[in-house]
Parts: C-alpha cells; structure tokens; sequence
C-alpha cells in the first residue's frame, strides 16, 4: 500500500513539474500576474515538496539496485553448484531480505567437507554476508540399500519356487505313474488273463558315469501262480509297451 501511494505521489508532482515546464518552453500567455512574495513561497513548496519526493526514490533505487545485483550474484551461484560430485540441486529457496539461500540436493549422501566447499563458493561471487544452508532432499543411497534388499528377497522367493515347483512335479509324475500302470494293468489282462498284478515306474539306470543318464520306464508284472509267458508273448508284450508309452528303453519284468 505504502509503495502504491508513493507511485501515485511521484506521478502526481512530477506530471504538473512537466505541466509547467512544458507552459514556460510553449510561451504560454500569464493570464494573472502573482505578489513576488506569494511566488517564492510557492517556489519554495513546490522545491520542498519535489525533494521530499525525490529523496525516497533514491533509497528504493539503491535499494533496488543492491537487490538485483544479488539476485543476479545468486543465479550465477546457484548455476556453478547445479551439480557437485554426483549430486543434483532439486531446489533452491532465496529470501533477498535476509540474504538467506537454502539448497536442496539429491543424490548420494553428501558429506560435511563436501557442503563446506559448496558453501565456500559462495565467495567467488561476493555472497560473503549470506546463510547458506543445504539440504539432502533425495539420498540414492538409501534406495540403493533397499533395492539391493528387495532383490536378495526376491531371489530367495525365486529359489523357493523352484524347489515347490520341483516337489510338484515329482508329486504330479508319481500320481501319473499310478494312473499309468492301472491304465496297463486293465489293457494288458484282457488279452493276457494270467497276469494278475502290474507295478509301474520310472527311474533313472546309470551305466556309465561319462555318459548322460536316460530315464528308464520299468514296469512288473505279477502273473497266477504257475502261470507262464512264451518268448513271443513277452516279446509281444515289450513291443506293445514301447508302442504305447513311446519310450524305447523300457523293461518288463514277470514274477
């Protein structure tokens, strides 16, 4: 408010000083002729009321200019520090009355050598009266830590799924085994009456130990008492087995 009216002042006297003035260069007529003494009277108000009017406006303006020469002091500061040492300034707050400046950074964890060196600088460019103070905003370090967490979590959540996954399987193909050889047992005793049992499994045979292992499907058959198989039927019957499962190293067993 005090700024507005003493705009308003300044307009005021100095738009009627340039109306007479601009009456005295013109040559405008005197229409009244004025006492000599009421005319230095009204010289000397009119000297008073233009000095006491002039002389604030040449504090404002020093004031005026001190405060852009800082303003313009911290922007060039403040463009030097941007970035030190792998920290980025995020934000800075300037308070021009207090010559107060607060920097913000992100990054890694700053040290007090460090902020003392950023503080220093502000000397090079006349900021020697200033608080200076800085700020850690954002520290990489932290989220460092926590991804590196995160990520021994996540492999040991990934090393229990695969043991789940593995003892899943292994209950999936023993409950595929027990549907496999009733499936046999109940295809192979109508053609072959004698065979009264069948035991079915897969298992690994190991033959020589240079030599990657192949899985090796065997399967029982428990035949009646007394009971017998020729050659050409347990040949018959192994045939049969490799055609239905589509393993070639299957053994059949009787007992």
């Amino acid at each position: 408010m005090f700024g507005a009216f003493y705009l308003f002042t300044i307009n005021t006297v100095f738009i009627a000083f340039a109306s007479v003035a601009s009456s005295q260069i013109l040559k405008f007529p005197i229409r009244t002729e004025i006492d000599a003494l009421k005319k230095k009277r009204v010289n000397r108000w009119i000297s008073i009321i233009t000095v006491l009017v002039l002389l604030p406006s040449f504090y404002f303006g020093y004031d005026l200019v001190k405060k852009d020469k800082f303003s313009e002091s911290v922007k060039q500061y403040v463009e030097s520090i941007s970035i030190v040492n792998g920290n980025y300034l995020l934000k800075s707050d300037v308070n021009n009355e207090k010559k107060r400046i607060i920097l913000t950074y992100g990054g890694m964890s700053m040290t007090e050598e460090m902020k003392e060196d950023i503080i220093r600088k502000a000397e090079t460019f006349g900021l020697t009266d200033c608080d200076i103070k800085i700020r850690q905003g954002l520290n990489f370090d932290y989220y460092s830590s926590k991804n590196t967490e995160a990520e021994k979590l996540r492999n040991e959540l990934n090393k229990l799924n695969l043991e789940l996954n593995k003892n899943n399987k292994f209950i999936d193909s023993v409950k595929i085994s027990n549907i496999i050889g009733k499936d046999i047992l109940l295809e192979i005793s109508s053609l072959y009456p004698q065979i009264q049992g069948c035991t079915f499994s897969r298992a690994n045979q190991y033959k020589n130990r240079y030599k990657n292992s192949q899985p090796v499907e065997i399967v029982l058959f428990h035949l009646i008492d007394n009971a017998t198989l020729t050659d050409e039927d347990k040949n018959k019957i192994l045939k049969w087995l490799i055609a239905r499962q589509g393993v070639p190293t299957i053994q059949v067993f009787y007992y």
